[in-house]
């Protein structure tokens, strides 16, 4: 098999189609082309040539005038189409992670009458929305575990300042176990007392990038990641918020009250 066809080949395993694969290759070879010149490369119709263009635009793996669309065709390298699959095979990696990690909640949930076992929020207002309304829940203490800093990306510092305050002034008290430690934890330790709360620290590097809120029956995860995008997941399973209690209280009981080295 000659280089050509092997790369035409490779082409459609990314889901090209043989016609586009050979527009691609063909604008590859010929920078600056027009579309009329495509045509004659290739022996395809005008149809199918405009048709693979306009999937291979939508890609990025082409690009034409800003003045003309039908001119000054130019492709992408193969080098920056490899870099890209790589890119989108570690995102369906990610998925691939989430959705076998969502079967194992939904396959611990207790089958009661809940809608969901977990909502899922993704949009950022939502999120600081879903932070406020916990205040509102009816509790007068609740316990938090995980990464400070992931309140500071997924929340922002001010409104988790914001939250603080309120709960400070409604006498809801808080036990926090932070199991990694960066600036805003170590604020968050120093500032304890103050902020009517009990922080401790307990190292658990399986909990990076979360950290996990349980007021009353209900738990919301507050999660960080740059690839997917941070989400909150609200729980309320009862199994599933009996599970997360009882690691909060592994956590508190072979926590420290001690600020560590940050």
């Amino acid at each position: 098999m000659n280089i050509r066809n092997h790369i035409i080949g490779l082409l459609e395993k990314i889901g090209l189609t043989p016609a586009e694969a050979q527009v691609y290759l063909a604008v590859s070879k010929n920078p600056g082309c027009e579309i009329s010149e495509i045509k004659k490369i290739t022996g395809y119709s005008a149809a199918t040539i405009y048709r693979a263009f306009e999937r291979l635009k939508e890609m990025g793996m082409v690009t034409s005038s800003p003045q003309n669309w039908r001119k000054k065709l130019e492709a992408v390298s193969l080098k920056v189409i490899g870099e890209k699959v790589a890119r989108e095979q570690r995102k369906l990696r990610k998925v691939e992670l989430e959705l076998k990690r969502l079967d194992s909640i939904y396959g611990m949930s207790s089958g009661l009458e809940v809608e969901e076992p977990v909502d899922v929020i993704t949009d950022r207002n939502l999120i600081v929305q879903k932070n406020f309304e916990i205040l509102n829940r009816p509790w007068e203490q609740f316990q938090a575990y995980g990464e400070g800093e992931v309140l500071a990306d997924v929340l922002g510092k001010g409104f988790d300042r914001e939250f603080i305050d309120i709960r400070r002034r409604k006498g809801k008290s808080c036990l926090l176990v932070l199991t990694e430690m960066g600036p805003y934890g170590d604020e968050l330790m120093r500032n304890s007392g103050m902020d009517l709360r009990e922080t401790r620290y307990s190292t658990e590097p399986s909990l990076h990038n979360s950290i996990n809120y349980i007021y009353g029956d209900e738990v919301t995860v507050w999660n960080r990641d740059p690839e997917m995008g941070n989400r909150a997941l609200v729980i309320k399973d009862p199994s599933l918020v009996k599970m997360h209690k009882y690691m909060f209280e592994t956590l508190y009981k072979k926590s420290s009250g001690e600020n560590p080295v940050v």
